[in-house]
């Protein structure tokens, strides 16, 4: 399909509402009355969020729960001006900079990913677990906290979230070194 259904152009959450940006004007609608499944879905789970390309529908992959624009907006609010914003970043005032150090532990970290063409099609996952580094790495980058990864997925540590982290930075250091040569 070429034309866009819709001009879906913000979405965003709290712990209450669903917000959105449809065709320039702005909706928002309560988590109770959009799924029962997003009802009960953790604050996390309900943030990460995919829009189609038409327009035409949003997909929440975290608990695989998708639904169309046009039965939201029935049942949506129309607002003037979003009451509340969405949640900046909190900078520190004064920036220092920290060295890396490759240690032994940083080693120790990355045994802790493996890949195995049996397992989650081979993509590299925390040992012991389906946990891709990937989808560690997607969950940080929506605004889940390292406290809340662990307290959702019974026997994961801290260091396997730590393990991710550094098995993406030594990732991209061969991928650049890769394509300096």
């Amino acid at each position: 399909m070429d034309e866009k259904l819709y001009d879906v152009t913000d979405v965003w959450t709290d712990k209450t509402h669903l917000y959105l940006t449809v065709d320039g004007r702005s909706y928002r609608i309560r988590w109770a009355d959009c799924s029962p499944n997003l009802f009960a879905a953790s604050d996390w789970q309900r943030q990460r969020i995919d829009v189609s390309p038409s327009g035409y529908g949003i997909h929440w992959p975290e608990i695989d729960e998708d639904l169309a624009i046009a039965p939201l907006l029935f049942q949506a609010e129309t607002v003037h001006v979003f009451e509340e914003k969405r949640r900046e970043p909190a900078l520190a005032e004064s920036r220092e900079t920290y060295r890396v150090v490759e240690s032994a532990s940083a080693e120790g970290d990355l045994q802790r990913i493996v890949s195995d063409p049996k397992v989650m099609l081979g993509k590299p996952v925390i040992k012991g677990t389906r946990l891709t580094v990937e989808h560690i790495l997607n969950l940080l980058a929506s605004g889940v906290t390292l406290e809340e990864i662990v307290a959702e997925y019974e026997g994961l540590s801290e260091q396997d979230i730590r393990a991710c982290l550094r098995f993406a930075a030594r990732s991209l250091r061969e991928h650049v070194a890769l394509h300096e040569e």
